[in-house]
């Protein structure tokens, strides 16, 4: 499936049929998508089952274009342009060709088609609209659930807008909200037709929900739409379509020697893109879920938030990746009014303490919430997962942190404060003067947590809640507030227990960081929520040697036994699963281990984390787990199904192979490219210092980037090659971004450095405060700085960075074709055609 999106629309493209081989050319077709095109079944409406992921809030689908042709088609390719952000291809029949462009405007929620046939097919190939009713596709699990009475949505409605002879659909919605698709042809001057499409869903900016029939309001959005690009023509859309996208990539650039590994990168710059704006309304905001703007009702497992992970490490490549206008999208949702509400109505389930004047928030069940609206069901109750809402708020932090960008931290002030009031009012205090916290549950451990994890104070609540208070205590500073709660939140912060950790049991049988008071970390993990005081939250730090062995042995027993390095050296072998700490885990868990080595120093690992799962590519590969244990998920559990973790090969992750097929989600991809940025940059969480190559082995010939960021709104840019680095450049966004601390890669350690900027007053000096670390101060917005080992001048050549070069077998890996993402070894590709084959 080849993808194209704009942030709100999405389509995937797709070619053969259910019964034909992956890639295989029966058929051609267009599947529409739209973010917030959802049902609104709230609770206690009506027609809710209670069933909120599937029945109630859920994804609707909207239909699909197929290609009619007059000739069997026999044979054909396609392929997504990554630069161009479109696909483009050709079916040959027995009648003819027809060749064809397809994009989802940049700027503009339109669908372009474009196509010309010849022969037989330059007068008969012509798309068919298939319009899906719209129901959940998950129509037998709602039925269930509301004992047989789900009611479907209304029929679908056909119409044609008389002035402009626009052909629409409408999709009415039983609470009276509905959504339309319109579409249109027009003729080129070249002979090529183009089919021009639209799906519209009009909701107003503050996220609130119509009531009453609108079916006008959604048709008329619609054909707007596609008459504006009616006007435009192919020619028009597709040169400002280019020139969007040219820009965005121009924004930063990353190389590597291993071609799989940088062409799987940009894929996911051009995935994120696609998937998310900071510039869209509500109620969506383009917010990006697990599956994005993308829905094909047979194959979609994920279109919702998980806040217990998926969501925040989602958004944690924006950090790095010099696109910081893309994280807005998921901070002007979290800001929004009524998803604020929304937040303290859950809490009404849970403490008596929150009061409309002085609210508690949360999201706090481990299922995930498909809608744009975060209210969970009645009768929420703990355990559950009380910081959930803390771990995504890390993102919008971040996201000031590197632009530093004032005005999003009021909004993120009353949210976080608002949260951490929650971890106020459920911690305990005891005779000795130490708050606890009570019996909450961890993500996803399978032993000793199932009613609230043993002991309480779990490793994930109390990192959580720390991190908030000490973010609340920052922001404050910064805006100058006066919180009359402020003693209150201090003595938490500094009474708080401490993390339940062992330092006697073995590495692999409990050894560092606990799950909570009186669970250790003793049978595979695929989560890594206990971990998160080492990573993400700056809690504990890598500089300090005690925290750093506390770490270090986390790190060991989350991935010890029998198989430990394995996921490095992509040798796993068979073993008994008690003696092995990997086995439960997911594709997500790799670029977690990643980043956890890339911060220990261990760059094999962290690389190696990577290329095995890079390597994992659906149908050929999967990781399974869940079937070692005689087909239980874990020891002692019902859960008979195996999952397989691997890659698909158009990027996405493959959730569920073990049910015979891979529904496409996107949180281990992205946070994979997340992880390859840390490689190569890295901000410390603990100290703001950052960190350069830490990530990248000597087995990496060359590494170079152009302008990622780093925490205090610097950019950054540095080439490496042969282990040699050549040149950094430091250059500051803002005016308040004067100074910076940063530690130098292996091989400049014991070498003196030296700057030359523009600017008078920049130096550089050894830290005093950070052993190892340098000190970068007068900068300037208008002048760059360059530093490099004194011993070392860079030449013209060294300060040039350009495509890296790798094994020429391993270009254009990615896609369906004989060579790519696993399927043998292409030894014809072009090195600079770094496009996805499909």
């Amino acid at each position: 499936m080849a993808f194209t999106g704009n942030g709100m629309l999405g389509a995937m493209v797709t070619a053969g049929n259910s019964t034909a081989a992956p890639g295989d050319i029966g058929s051609l077709r267009v599947e529409l998508g739209r973010s917030d095109v959802i049902d609104d079944r709230m609770p206690n409406s009506p027609h809710a089952t209670g069933e909120t992921t599937k029945c109630d809030r859920n994804r609707l689908p909207i239909g699909y274009f197929q290609l009619s042709t007059v000739g069997k088609v026999i044979a054909g390719s396609m392929r997504l342009r990554l630069h161009d952000a479109e696909v483009t291809g050709v079916l040959t029949t027995t009648k003819g060709t027809v060749r064809f462009t397809v994009l989802t405007h940049a700027t503009t929620d339109v669908h372009a088609v474009n196509y010309v046939g010849t022969g037989g097919e330059k007068e008969n190939a012509a798309w068919m609209w298939n319009a899906r009713q719209g129901d959940s596709p998950w129509f037998s699990l709602c039925s269930q659930k509301s004992k047989g009475v789900y009611v479907g949505n209304p029929s679908l409605r056909y119409g044609v807008d008389t002035r402009s002879n626009i052909k629409f659909t409408v999709q009415p919605l039983i609470s009276g909200a509905s959504y339309s698709t319109a579409y249109s042809e027009r003729f080129e001057i070249d002979g090529s037709r183009t089919l021009l499409v639209s799906t519209a869903q009009p909701q107003g900016d503050t996220n609130v929900w119509l009531t009453g029939d609108n079916t006008t309001a959604s048709s008329l959005s619609a054909t707007g739409e596609v008459a504006m690009a009616l006007g435009l023509g192919w020619r028009g859309l597709r040169k400002s379509h280019g020139v969007w996208w040219h820009a965005f990539y121009q924004a930063s650039f990353v190389t590597v020697s291993d071609p799989r590994m940088e062409s799987f990168y940009w894929s996911q710059m051009y995935k994120l893109a696609s998937a998310t704006r900071g510039d869209r309304g509500g109620p969506s905001y383009a917010t990006y879920d697990h599956t994005g703007p993308w829905f094909t009702p047979s194959d979609t497992c994920c279109p919702l938030f998980n806040w217990d992970m998926n969501l925040p490490v989602q958004y944690q490549v924006i950090f790095g990746s010099n696109h910081p206008e893309l994280g807005y999208s998921l901070a002007r949702l979290l800001a929004d009014p009524v998803v604020y509400n929304d937040l303290a109505r859950n809490v009404a389930w849970i403490s008596t303490a929150s009061t409309s004047i002085d609210p508690d928030l949360v999201v706090s069940g481990p299922n995930g919430i498909a809608s744009y609206r975060f209210i969970e069901n009645n009768g929420t109750q703990l355990p559950g997962y009380q910081t959930n809402l803390l771990w995504v708020l890390i993102n919008v932090y971040n996201l000031y942190r590197i632009t530093l960008d004032i005005t999003l931290l009021p909004p993120l002030y009353s949210l976080l404060r608002a949260s951490v009031n929650h971890q106020l009012h459920l911690a305990e205090k005891d005779r000795s003067g130490v708050y606890h916290m009570p019996l909450t549950a961890s993500p996803e451990y399978p032993i000793g947590c199932l009613e609230g994890c043993a002991g309480g104070d779990t490793t994930y609540q109390l990192a959580l809640t720390k991190w908030g208070l000490r973010t609340l205590s920052k922001i404050c500073t910064v805006l100058q507030c006066d919180e009359p709660r402020q003693a209150q939140f201090d003595d938490l912060l500094q009474n708080l227990a401490d993390f339940p950790a062992s330092s006697t049991l073995p590495i692999g049988k409990g050894r560092g960081l606990q799950i909570s008071r009186g669970v250790v970390v003793n049978t595979s993990h695929r989560h890594y929520s206990h971990m998160l005081p080492c990573w993400n939250t700056g809690l504990l730090s890598w500089e300090v040697p005690e925290e750093r062995a506390l770490c270090l042995d986390t790190l060991d027993n989350w991935h010890g036994g029998c198989n430990a390095g394995a996921c490095a050296r992509g040798d796993a072998v068979e073993c008994h699963p008690s003696e092995d700490m990997t086995w439960e885990w997911d594709a997500f868990s790799y670029p977690a281990s990643s980043a956890f080595n890339t911060r220990a120093g261990r760059s094999d690992a962290a690389w190696g984390n990577l290329t095995l799962i890079l390597t994992t590519v659906w149908p050929e590969r999967q990781l399974t787990w869940g079937c070692p244990h005689d087909g239980m998920a874990w020891p002692g559990s019902s859960d008979t199904k195996c999952i397989g973790a691997s890659m698909q090969p158009n990027t996405f992750q493959g959730e569920n192979g073990g049910d015979g097929h891979a529904d496409p989600t996107s949180e281990t991809p992205l946070a994979m490219a997340a992880a390859v940025q840390d490689m190569l940059l890295f901000t410390d969480d603990a100290s703001d210092t950052f960190r350069l190559f830490w990530g990248v082995p000597t087995s990496v010939s060359e590494a170079s980037f152009h302008q990622l960021r780093v925490g205090g709104a610097f950019l950054i840019s540095a080439k490496m090659s042969s282990g040699t680095t050549h040149f950094m450049v430091v250059r500051a966004t803002v005016v308040e971004s004067m100074a910076c601390v940063f530690f130098p890669p292996a091989d400049w350690a014991n070498l003196d450095l030296a700057v030359v900027s523009d600017a008078a007053d920049v130096v550089l000096s050894k830290s005093t405060a950070h052993d190892g670390a340098w000190d970068l101060t007068g900068l300037t917005v208008t002048a760059d700085a360059l530093v490099y080992p004194t011993a070392r001048v860079p030449s013209a050549d060294d300060l040039t960075i350009g495509p890296a070069d790798g094994d020429a077998r391993l270009y254009n890996w990615w896609g369906y074709h004989a060579g790519g993402a696993g399927r043998g070894v292409n030894t014809s590709a072009n090195r600079h055609d770094a496009d996805s084959a499909l």
